[in-house]
């Protein structure tokens, strides 16, 4: 008689930090499973890691533990359930929504900056606004291309991602059936706007699955900057879209990924019209081109990049959270304890700040890049990222 094969079920990270949260909260597993709209059974079955949850679930578990809202519970219960944090979504940021808002109410018929609006809404997670304002769109557009693309933008408001860009499809089929019609679109916008849909959908998927549809949107945005090498904005939602494939591949294909990512960020930074950007996306857009160079090994030039930032604002987060990767990738090509007291006084520094976009406390205990530091220091790691509180600068790293 054949022996039965005892199957051996491991706990996750998820499962744990579920029942942390849980059992700290005070809650049953059946008041838990309530709200979430789960059994008790199901509730155990996670947290023993028997199951993985959706990413829906996830985002509900957040809503239960963090009702009032907090700078990086959710996204850390994303990521550690293998999903993208609500963060890494390509939102832009305040003035550029006033930018396009701007250009609206100057022009309320210009149909690119009324797509641009709408995207940014929904990027930054006003869905409704985005639907109120759809609703003045298909009152003041009447050519059909300009319809369809509205139609696509109020599925992707309501969540319905395929949806979305299954319509987009069939509106850049249309128009390169007939691209001799006037039809109050153009064939750039339409790349950028499907391409922008892609990236979204990538942010919803667990990496492997949200990979295929990043590949999408590079090559959409990669098509439209061609067609359109002087708009900025198409340049840099190809240059993020760019950087966070990279972020997600490995071995020579990150490391050509990287390298293009490097020259999408340089044309970025070097278009006469960047500050149609805005100050605070021109900063971040030239953070990323430093943590960029340092992934492809450009260690010189990414120690510059972030050095003209630093000179310019000091105390942003992302410019200490970046540093402290780039001090870690210089120590794992020449090992060097200096480097790491330093990344950590970098990393205390990103930490501590007040930012409200300040991702730092849900990033760090999960990023590749500060391995070594986790590894080196790993109580006053732990201790760092309590807290804002409990992340001083004055804190005594030890050698």
């Amino acid at each position: 008689m054949g022996r039965k094969r005892i199957k051996i079920i491991q706990a996750t990270a998820f499962g744990e930090k579920l029942q942390t949260l849980r059992l700290k909260r005070g809650l049953s597993r059946e008041a838990l499973g309530l709200s979430a709209g789960v059994s008790a059974t199901y509730i155990g079955m996670l947290e023993s890691g028997q199951r993985q949850p959706s990413r829906d679930l996830v985002l509900r578990f957040g809503q239960s533990f963090y009702p009032q809202g907090h700078a990086g519970g959710p996204d850390e219960l994303l990521l550690l359930a293998g999903f993208s944090p609500l963060q890494t979504r390509p939102a832009p940021q305040q003035d550029l929504l006033e930018i396009y808002t701007q250009a609206v109410a100057e022009d309320p018929y210009d149909f690119k900056a009324f797509v641009s609006l709408i995207l940014a809404l929904i990027k930054n997670g006003d869905h409704m606004a985005a639907q109120l304002k759809l609703q003045e769109g298909f009152g003041q557009f009447d050519a059909h291309l300009q319809l369809q693309c509205l139609l696509a933008l109020l599925e992707l408001s309501k969540g319905r991602t395929d949806d979305a860009v299954n319509t987009m499809e069939l509106v850049l089929r249309q128009y390169r059936a007939h691209p001799e019609r006037e039809q109050g679109v153009r064939q750039a916008d339409l790349l950028l706007n499907l391409g922008s849909m892609y990236f979204i959908k990538a942010c919803e998927m667990d990496r492997e699955t949200g990979k295929k549809d990043l590949k999408q949107a590079c090559r959409l945005l990669q098509e439209a900057a061609s067609i359109a090498p002087h708009d900025v904005y198409i340049l840099d939602e190809y240059a993020r879209a760019s950087f966070n494939l990279a972020a997600i591949l490995s071995g020579h294909a990150a490391d050509a990924q990287w390298r293009e990512t490097v020259s999408s960020f340089r044309a970025v930074l070097a278009l006469d019209d960047r500050k149609q950007l805005g100050a605070p996306l021109l900063r971040e857009a030239t953070v990323f081109l430093g943590l960029a160079y340092a992934k492809s090994g450009q260690l010189d030039a990414a120690e510059l990049s972030l050095q003209i930032i630093g000179a310019l604002s000091p105390d942003y987060w992302l410019l200490n959270y970046v540093e402290a990767c780039r001090l870690c990738l210089a120590h794992a090509r020449e090992p060097c304890d200096t480097l790491l007291q330093r990344a950590m006084v970098s990393l205390a520094l990103a930490a501590e700040s007040m930012d409200p976009q300040n991702r730092t406390h849900s990033e760090a205990p999960l990023d590749p890049d500060l391995a070594p530091l986790r590894t080196r220091f790993p109580e006053q790691f732990t201790l760092m990222l309590k807290s804002p509180s409990q992340s001083k600068t004055n804190q005594e790293i030890p050698t």
